[in-house]
Order: structure tokens, then sequence, then C-alpha cells
């Protein structure tokens, strides 16, 4: 993920703790900093927006390599100037 150019990564089993900290440690402390969660479990996928939402993020939701692809170029797209 980190040769593609994400700034962290959470490996599973995810704890709330590992997450809240790698998402600090790519964003800082920026409100509203776009996060594209990947998964192939809806279920996992909801956890994973609920966990985030103390942190003020706007979650993008994939479920799978080439979804998350498509939504960073949509991203991209969108908005130059705040990456996923």
């Amino acid at each position: 993920a980190t040769l593609l150019g994400a700034s962290s990564f959470v490996a599973k089993p995810i704890l709330k703790q590992n997450l809240h900290e790698a998402v600090e440690h790519a964003i800082g402390r920026r409100s509203n900093a776009r996060i594209l969660l990947v998964d192939d479990q809806h279920d996992c996928l909801r956890e994973l927006e609920e966990l985030l939402q103390p942190l003020n993020c706007r979650c993008y939701v994939a479920r799978d390599g080439n979804d998350a692809l498509d939504q960073i170029q949509f991203a991209s797209q969108e908005d130059a100037n705040h990456p996923i």
C-alpha cells in the first residue's frame, strides 16, 4: 500500500487504538481528512467507519483493489488538493 502512495495502513485484526494511531500519524489533527477503507466484507467497512467517526474523517469505501483504484481516480479528479 505504501508503495502506491498510501500514508499508512492497518492490517487485520484491527484494534481501535492502532487504527486511531495510524490515522493520526497519516493526517495529524486535520479535520475532514479523507480516508479510503478497503475490505471485501461490508460489516468490516461499516465498523471501520464507526471507529473513525470520532476523528471527523470523511470515509470512502472500496470492496476490492479495483474498486479502490477507481475511488482514488475519482477522488483525484474531484479535488486534486485533498488526496485520499
